[in-house]
């Protein structure tokens, strides 16, 4: 079965009562696909929570859907993601990102999209740039806002390609 990851930037969004019915309104559109959230994503949130019952509450969200675990492949596998990503350049000659640019956290939850072939839904689109992603669809968050929802889908055979140049470099 197809996987979506959340980014964490999708939980935020949540805690907005406007922006939590678009974004199970956007889920509702992938029936045949599997929620997930990375491990990084679990210590993000746990991280801003301020007493034993917001970390419970926080669990309990989370804990609803299924977990990608980190571990030291997956660390390894982030680690190629930033460098290929900072090597790459664009059709006008810029680079795709800055490695400096991006969170640890956003190159393990891009990375494991990009190993799984998961999709991957985020608030924050400059985080998972093209063309190692497209988009698959994008949704206002609520009226009064310019934010909006995106679900992205990872180009694998790009990203092995260009891992294969970054190695034999």
């Amino acid at each position: 079965m197809k996987r979506i990851i959340l980014d964490t930037s999708v939980f935020i969004k949540m805690r907005h009562k406007k922006c939590a019915s678009v974004i199970e309104s956007v889920l509702g559109k992938y029936t045949d696909i599997e929620v997930y959230v990375s491990d990084m994503t679990f210590f993000e949130l746990i991280r801003q929570c301020n007493n034993i019952n917001e970390i419970q509450k926080t669990r309990e969200l989370l804990n609803q859907y299924g977990r990608y675990c980190v571990d030291t492949d997956m660390i390894a596998y982030a680690t190629y993601y930033i460098n290929v990503l900072s090597k790459h350049k664009k059709s006008d000659g810029k680079f795709s990102i800055q490695s400096k640019q991006l969170s640890d956290s956003d190159a393990i939850i891009g990375a494991t999209a990009m190993r799984d072939g998961s999709l991957l839904c985020t608030t924050d689109a400059t985080d998972f740039p093209p063309p190692f992603f497209s988009e698959v669809s994008s949704d206002i968050l609520f009226a009064e806002s310019t934010d909006k929802i995106f679900v992205f889908k990872p180009d694998i055979d790009l990203y092995d390609r260009s891992l294969r140049k970054f190695i034999k470099l």
